[in-house]
């Protein structure tokens, strides 16, 4: 079993869009842990699949001003 020294090296090699979702992730987790509602649970995962969709390429942005 790798040890949490382990799992945070290989993150770290991680390139920066994977390396800041696992990061995400993991902050998202300790939020559902502090009993974050459905609402807030639902936006977290919608947020998350829009920041997906811009990384990848899928959607491209449009400056506001």
């Amino acid at each position: 079993m790798a040890t949490k020294e382990d799992l945070l090296l290989d993150v770290l090699r991680l390139p920066p869009e994977e390396h800041a979702e696992v990061a995400h992730k993991l902050l998202l987790s300790l939020e559902e842990g502090a009993g974050e509602s459905d609402a807030q649970a639902t936006w977290s995962v919608e947020l998350e699949r829009r920041a997906r969709d811009v990384l990848d390429g899928r959607v491209k942005t449009v400056p506001w001003c």
